[in-house]
């Protein structure tokens, strides 16, 4: 396309009025140096700037339903596998150490599972950035270590409660069966929690848990959101069945390998959250 005013220059910004074409020492530019627009010289009307075909489709981003069957891939990019194998080897080193110091054995839960949450909470956190692999393990300050693993375990705990309360309280104090009532709980519940998680993980804010805004969201996004919830849910049921039958009788083995598989899973299912919210960070509008 060439410009209007000089047929030998490649033209740099179109009309969105008149649509006439012009090369950059034509138009005319307002605005500070943070937000300058281009303004078309003939009706005074704002130019946009004229992409190629080619330049387009080399930056664009790809959509969610592009980038859903990469999560697999995801904890293996860049250092993904030393990060899995690392932490798969302490926690299985943490693991023994329990079976042979039950006292102990209580604050050391108390400390892998709060770095564990801090770590996911990470990984869902810097997704929700674009950032295209996982991040390392969490520093560990011996003086805030407490609280930022209590804060993090709740996190976790609190979009739980408030997900799945309503069914447990409709069955205890209602008629005691699994009824369409329950089931419908059951059913609001899980569509509840993953939203719910991603969005105290980007707010970094109990408040973020209020179901009517959450409940908002998730309609801003419907389709993106739906296959994300069944997704979710099915890699936590994944994880579940490994717990159940992933059995290596050979000593050390095992736990190293159920833990490879459990970080591998969990680490999966936060990027899935984070790149959720990356996707449709337009259209859910979380400032």
């Amino acid at each position: 396309m060439e410009c209007l005013n000089h047929p030998d220059v490649e033209a740099k910004w179109q009309c969105s009025s008149c649509h006439r074409s012009f090369c950059f020492n034509c138009v005319k530019m307002l605005g500070g140096r943070a937000a300058r627009t281009a303004v078309c010289p003939v009706c005074s009307e704002k130019c946009e700037e004229i992409v190629k075909p080619e330049e387009a489709a080399m930056n664009r981003e790809p959509t969610f339903w592009e980038k859903l069957p990469k999560i697999f891939a995801y904890p293996l990019q860049k250092d993904g596998p030393f990060i899995l194998v690392a932490g798969a080897v302490f926690f299985a080193i943490a693991e023994f150490v329990i079976s042979m110091s039950p006292l102990m054995g209580i604050v050391i839960s108390v400390f892998i599972t709060g770095y564990l949450c801090r770590y996911y909470l990470s990984v869902l956190s810097k997704s929700a950035q674009g950032k295209p692999a996982p991040p390392t393990w969490p520093d560990f300050d011996p003086q805030g270590f407490f609280s930022e693993s209590v804060d993090a375990i709740g996190k976790f705990i609190a979009p739980a409660v408030l997900s799945y309360v309503p069914a447990v309280a409709y069955f205890i104090l209602g008629p005691k069966q699994f009824d369409a009532v329950f089931t419908l709980l059951v059913a609001l519940g899980c569509l509840y929690y993953p939203m719910a998680l991603a969005a105290i993980a980007v707010f970094d804010d109990y408040s973020a848990l209020n179901p009517i805004p959450v409940f908002r969201y998730m309609f801003r996004a419907p389709s993106h959101y739906f296959a994300t919830s069944i997704i979710f849910m099915v890699l936590l049921f994944g994880n579940y069945l490994r717990e159940v039958y992933l059995e290596i009788p050979v000593f050390g083995v095992g736990t190293l390998v159920s833990w490879l598989v459990l970080l591998y899973f969990w680490t999966m299912t936060m990027h899935l959250l984070g790149m959720f919210y990356y996707s449709n960070r337009h259209k859910l509008r979380w400032i």
